[in-house]
Protein backbone atom coordinates (compact mmCIF):
# COMPACT_ATOMS: atom_id res chain seq x y z
CA UNK A 1 0.00 0.00 0.00
CA UNK A 2 1.05 3.73 -1.06
CA UNK A 3 1.46 6.32 2.29
CA UNK A 4 0.23 8.75 1.61
CA UNK A 5 2.20 11.19 3.09
CA UNK A 6 5.41 9.95 1.62
CA UNK A 7 3.99 10.78 -1.86
CA UNK A 8 2.82 14.41 -0.56
CA UNK A 9 6.15 15.15 0.94
CA UNK A 10 8.20 14.05 -2.36
CA UNK A 11 5.19 15.90 -4.36
CA UNK A 12 6.36 19.29 -1.77
CA UNK A 13 9.86 18.73 -2.56
CA UNK A 14 9.91 18.57 -6.53
CA UNK A 15 7.38 21.75 -5.94
CA UNK A 16 10.05 23.75 -3.98
CA UNK A 17 12.54 22.58 -5.88
CA UNK A 18 10.92 23.61 -8.74
CA UNK A 19 10.25 27.35 -7.67
CA UNK A 20 14.31 26.95 -6.47
CA UNK A 21 15.08 26.84 -9.99
CA UNK A 22 12.60 29.42 -11.43
CA UNK A 23 14.79 31.90 -8.60
CA UNK A 24 17.66 31.46 -9.63
CA UNK A 25 16.58 31.89 -13.17
CA UNK A 26 15.01 34.84 -11.96
CA UNK A 27 18.68 35.64 -10.11
CA UNK A 28 20.72 34.81 -12.69
CA UNK A 29 18.55 37.25 -14.88
CA UNK A 30 19.48 40.65 -12.83
CA UNK A 31 22.73 40.00 -12.16
CA UNK A 32 25.99 39.66 -14.11
CA UNK A 33 26.38 42.87 -15.15
CA UNK A 34 30.12 42.97 -14.10
CA UNK A 35 30.19 46.27 -13.61
CA UNK A 36 33.04 48.55 -12.78
CA UNK A 37 31.63 51.02 -10.16
CA UNK A 38 31.44 50.04 -6.18
CA UNK A 39 28.00 49.86 -6.12
CA UNK A 40 27.20 47.58 -8.70
CA UNK A 41 30.16 45.19 -8.04
CA UNK A 42 27.99 44.83 -4.33
CA UNK A 43 24.92 44.51 -6.10
CA UNK A 44 26.67 41.55 -8.23
CA UNK A 45 28.20 40.03 -5.10
CA UNK A 46 24.81 40.56 -3.39
CA UNK A 47 23.03 38.02 -5.82
CA UNK A 48 25.91 35.84 -6.16
CA UNK A 49 25.41 35.61 -3.15
CA UNK A 50 21.72 34.73 -2.75
CA UNK A 51 22.08 32.40 -5.78
CA UNK A 52 24.55 30.19 -3.91
CA UNK A 53 22.46 30.24 -1.00
CA UNK A 54 19.13 29.21 -3.00
CA UNK A 55 21.31 26.74 -4.94
CA UNK A 56 22.77 24.91 -1.74
CA UNK A 57 19.57 25.25 -0.03
CA UNK A 58 17.68 23.04 -2.55
CA UNK A 59 20.67 21.26 -3.92
CA UNK A 60 20.50 22.55 -7.32
CA UNK A 61 23.80 22.30 -9.55
CA UNK A 62 24.42 25.64 -11.42
CA UNK A 63 23.70 23.80 -14.99
CA UNK A 64 20.59 22.28 -13.39
CA UNK A 65 19.42 25.73 -12.36
CA UNK A 66 20.28 27.71 -15.57
CA UNK A 67 18.79 24.75 -18.00
CA UNK A 68 16.05 25.58 -19.82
Amino acid sequence: MVNVETVLDAYRRDAEKETAIECLKILHGIGGCDADDEYSRGFDAAIDTAFEEIRERFGIDAEEALDD
